[in-house]
């Protein structure tokens, strides 16, 4: 089992260290592509967190890349960031002569065992439920393993990667496995507004809307659960294949993408939350653009996109020992947000929200990314008074006046071609 280890510019307590351990992971799996360790350490630097894996992983990718590394390292030490086991930091001085007796390069590549980073990777947090092997993988990844995956023909609905956690005797009590509506209503405890237990008998929502075209992403933790969830997907065809759709990002143009804001499904508890928390910011930009209401509800549904943190349905989020957050769909949703949502905000091409808990998300804190704070998030209101509100009205209007201009220009440019010639 490998080891994961962080460093801080504090030395946290034990605690800490539990809460922060599905950051670590994630920070490591975010990195997209086959990441080598210069690129890891030199994220790591930029992100505040900085995390390496175990040893014989070091020497079998650090070859030819020691120059690099050794002056992130180098970065870590003039900052007194790199932390060893037993709350004890690493001193300038020792990491330095530990940095200077690195091989160079081309050695690494011909003996990469004549590198000693031992000492360097002794260090302080070991994930207790990591798999044999970390796999780095891209942001794309989200989109192609919710493509390729297909439900069997009964409960559970989880990702192949989240099964053997999701069924292990631990998490036994944890989900429910119902597989008809006459066995949800049939349920003695139907309904039940505080059952934290994940609900596997209903279709995993990781996202709605289309996720590489949206301008708008709302971050949240998991799907919530309702009496019209098992009816949908149980009694009414239509809008089971609406979310197996959106699973494989499969949209006709008379579709609407992001299916809770489409009146056909106006029945289900899906749209009356969206449409309860957006009505406001969509009657104020019907105004402002003078279009009607179901235009600019219309516009909005082809902007927006929400991730869950968690695909799995639940009344009520808990992960109290953060063993969901150490599932495989949890890392996709992380690392998707990480390596493409995020680097679409820095660029001014979309904004993100983040409702709930937004810290599990580990977002950098820059212009366009919305984090509510622990009273914001009671409510996670999205009026046109809230801080994610304002933001969504704001980018309806700059996409409005975006398209206004382009359409102008066009009918400018049909003009001019079809002028008589003289």
């Amino acid at each position: 089992m490998p080891a994961i280890y962080i460093a801080t510019a504090k030395t946290p307590d034990p605690a800490t260290y539990r809460g922060q351990k599905a950051e670590v992971l994630t920070a490591l799996k975010s990195l997209g592509g086959k990441a080598d360790l210069a690129q890891i350490a030199k994220k790591c630097l930029e992100s505040g967190r900085y995390v390496f894996r175990n040893r014989a992983w070091v020497e079998t990718n650090a070859g030819g890349l020691l120059g690099s590394v050794r002056y992130h390292l180098q970065e870590l030490v003039s900052q007194d960031l790199l932390l060893q086991e037993g709350d004890e930091a690493i001193t300038q001085s020792t990491l330095g002569e530990r940095i200077a007796s690195m091989e160079k390069p081309p050695a690494a590549r011909r003996n990469p065992k004549a590198i000693d980073l031992g000492p360097i990777m002794d260090g302080r947090m070991r994930a207790a439920e990591a798999e044999p092997s970390i796999t780095v993988f891209g942001p794309m990844e989200l989109l192609k393993e919710w493509a390729d995956w297909q439900p069997a023909n009964h409960p559970p609905f989880v990702l192949s990667a989240d099964k053997e956690k999701l069924e292990s005797e631990r998490s036994s009590k944890a989900v429910v496995n119902i597989a008809s509506w006459s066995e949800a209503i049939a349920a003695e405890d139907f309904g039940q507004p505080d059952d934290k237990r994940l609900h596997l008998g209903l279709l995993p929502q990781p996202f709605i809307g289309d996720l590489q075209r949206a301008s708008i992403y709302v971050l949240s933790l998991n799907p919530g659960l309702g009496p019209t969830d098992y009816y949908g997907e149980y009694e009414v065809p239509e809008y089971k294949n609406a979310l197996l759709a959106t699973l494989k990002q499969q949209f006709d143009k008379s579709d609407s993408p992001f299916i809770f804001l489409d009146p056909r499904y106006s029945w289900h508890g899906g749209f009356r939350y969206w449409h309860g928390k957006l009505s406001e910011v969509i009657k104020t930009f019907a105004d402002d653009s003078k279009q009607s209401f179901a235009k600019a509800r219309a516009m909005l549904a082809s902007e927006l996109a929400s991730i869950e943190l968690l695909p799995y349905h639940s009344a009520k989020f808990s992960d109290a020992d953060n063993r969901l957050c150490n599932l495989r769909s949890v890392a996709l949703a992380r690392a998707f947000v990480k390596d493409f949502v995020v680097p679409r905000v820095e660029r001014g091409e979309a904004i993100a929200v983040a409702l709930r808990k937004a810290h599990l998300w580990g977002l950098p804190a820059i212009p366009g990314v919305i984090q509510y704070e622990k009273k914001q998030a009671q409510g996670a209101s999205l009026t046109t008074n809230s801080p994610g509100g304002r933001a969504i009205l704001e980018c309806l209007r700059k996409l409005h006046r975006s398209r206004t201009a382009e359409r102008s220009d066009r009918s400018v440019g049909e003009n001019v071609r079809n002028a008589p010639t003289l």
